[in-house]
């Protein structure tokens, strides 16, 4: 019974860990997607870059 108590301890206690480090990871990931749209957003709002119509062929 003891083993199985440890067991039932250890799963517990490594879920208590992800639990801390996943916020901090979506974090890190959100801050990255966030980056990525920063940089086609600087571009279009830049009124230096010259507006081109694009249209099917």
């Amino acid at each position: 019974m003891a083993l199985f108590d440890q067991a039932i301890s250890a799963k517990f206690a490594a879920a208590e860990r992800r639990r801390r480090r996943e916020p901090a990871e979506r974090g890190i990931s959100g801050e990255d997607r966030r980056a990525l749209l920063d940089d086609p957003l600087a571009i279009v709002t830049d009124p230096a870059v010259a507006v081109t119509r694009y249209t099917a062929s």
